[in-house]
């Protein structure tokens, strides 16, 4: 069912108080930015010291690994969700909420390591309450202890209280942002765009959801209509994730999988959205203006300043439903939640916490190993666990040949992969992100010795993985999320017995991104990509 604005709020408390020195961290827009609550004292009554409504923002993040401040806290890939700008479109809040569940009971299960029985019975309870498996539940920890996923539940708090779609001035949230505006007063006159815009200023996102209802469609930009009938520099990686969204999305009986395409296209162009503002306002100066608003407190207009990184952000538009509200009968139920092909439990609530939780895989790629030698491995990533011990399997005696199994997540198009060998016995750390960098730490690829590159689909692209996982010797084919590959290794050097090799693997994915479908005449601006998320794992 729809969570109503105190069950929200009750929730995010909860939340904090049980998981403040592990995983989240909650703030209010209003102690943290300085900013007024909106609406009258009528409104949000469950939120005291005050009249009107607070703005809460959840953080979700593995603090023991990493730290807040801590280099590898500053290194976390960054993801938004944003439930709702209008209140009265009422899927989105409810969504992003059961995908934090999702997330933070499973990274909670994984954590535990003793007492085995406590361990086994939270897993249980996983898979009793959601169909939540093995691999699926190393999965979801494995998003809360590398990425750092920004929650803003109910924007307009007010909107959201009241069931209306805009703030109780009666302003449109998505009309409120500064991006193809001339007039510098019309836009940061809501509490909610002022809420969103102080997020954005402390963050570097590269993927983020706001959600929306009254059609069906995942949508991206361009937007604004100063772009009308043109087509963005990040057409193609836009594409081919909001593909992805709404292939993991699924349907049913009584609504289809999403449609695809720009807001131009499948929407409406709108001056002040808040979904190119957050793509381009770093980066097409032109068409941002400060804002100086006569709304609530004084908002200064160098709020409104950005630099040449903060705003370029696939921000993309999800229109949840053709109702804005749903019957409850077309929500969907937790049952298999993650399985988008079981559509008796499928609903708008049920693919919108899929369609999140999918954007927290893909705002990075990484690479896993998982058999030895028929070997099934324990998972690299467990939370709350500052150092992990290497994986270390013992080679039978007079061995020639080892099999090595890996899988690649966080892609969509595995342009190649292949395995890499050191004669170290000490490779403390195998993270590398150039093949320089590789070499530098003693490591050589294996197609020097005929060791040929591989490539693949990720587990989310519209094909499915391949090679499939029934392509693994140790795992059903239901088990690993992701594709199998499979190569031997030449040990034959290792004759004495603790002599030992380092094996990592490394990938270069979704390289198809730097390229466009469009001439240079339907590009504007005429640029290579200029996202984020695209350069970050292309240039």
């Amino acid at each position: 069912q729809i969570w109503d604005p105190s069950k929200i709020v009750t929730k995010l408390k909860e939340w904090n108080e049980k998981y403040s020195e592990s995983f989240v961290t909650l703030i209010t827009a209003q102690d943290e930015y300085g900013l007024d609550r909106a609406g009258t004292s009528k409104d949000c009554p469950f939120d005291e010291n005050g009249d009107g409504c607070i703005n809460y923002i959840l953080t979700i993040q593995d603090l023991k690994v990493h730290p807040i401040g801590s280099e590898s806290s500053n290194a976390l890939p960054e993801v938004f969700w944003s439930g709702c700008v209008h209140g009265n479109e009422r899927v989105g809040p409810t969504a992003v909420m059961e995908a934090t569940t999702l997330l933070l009971e499973s990274a909670q299960c994984e954590s535990i390591s003793k007492p085995i029985e406590e361990a086994n019975a939270c897993r249980r309870l996983l898979e009793r309450k959601y169909g939540i498996d093995n691999d699926r539940r190393q999965w979801l920890a494995r998003l809360v202890t590398t990425r750092r996923i920004v929650v803003l539940p109910t924007a307009n708090a007010v909107g959201y209280y009241r069931n209306t779609r805009e703030d109780e001035l009666r302003n449109d949230p998505n009309r409120d942002f500064p991006f193809d505006y001339p007039d510098g007063t019309k836009c940061m006159k809501t509490i909610a765009a002022r809420t969103i815009n102080e997020v954005m200023r402390r963050h570097i996102f590269q993927l983020g959801l706001t959600f929306h209802g009254g059609m069906e469609v995942v949508a991206y930009e361009w937007g604004a209509p100063s772009y009308y009938r043109f087509q963005s520099p990040d057409d193609t990686a836009q594409a081919q994730i909001a593909g992805a969204y709404s292939n993991y999305g699924g349907g049913w009986r009584k609504s289809h999988p999403y449609e695809v395409g720009t807001m131009n296209d499948k929407v409406y162009y709108v001056r002040g959205g808040m979904e190119d503002w957050a793509y381009a306002g770093s980066w097409v100066p032109e068409l941002v203006i400060p804002c100086e608003p006569t709304t609530y407190s004084p908002y200064a207009k160098e709020r409104t300043v950005y630099n040449n990184a903060t705003l370029r952000v696939f921000n993309m538009l999800v229109e949840t439903s053709n109702h804005k509200t749903p019957e409850p009968s077309m929500l969907g139920t937790s049952q298999e939640v993650l399985n988008k092909d079981f559509t008796e439990g499928n609903g708008h609530i049920s693919r919108n916490i899929r369609l999140s939780l999918l954007s927290a895989d893909l705002v990075q790629p990484y690479v896993r190993m998982v058999v030895v030698n028929d070997l099934a491995l324990s998972d690299d990533i467990v939370p709350m666990s500052v150092s992990p011990e290497p994986i270390r399997v013992m080679i039978p005696k007079h061995s020639q040949t080892i099999s090595v199994e890996w899988t690649v997540g966080g892609a969509l198009d595995i342009d190649e992969t292949t395995l890499w060998t050191s004669s170290s016995s000490h490779q403390s750390n195998t993270l590398f992100r150039t093949r320089e960098e590789a070499i530098q730490k003693g490591f050589q690829p294996q197609e020097q010795q005929e060791q040929k590159l591989m490539s693949g689909k990720g587990y989310f692209s519209a094909h499915g993985p391949q090679p499939h996982p029934s392509s693994s010797r140790s795992f059903d084919s239901n088990e690993i999320l992701g594709p199998v590959f499979v190569a031997e290794l030449d040990v034959s050097n290792l004759k004495n017995p603790g002599d030992s090799v380092t094996v990592a693997a490394s990938a270069r994915v979704d390289n198809a991104w730097t390229t466009t479908q469009f001439s240079h005449s339907i590009l504007k601006p005429d640029s290579g990509p200029q996202s984020h998320v695209v350069n970050a794992r292309t240039n």
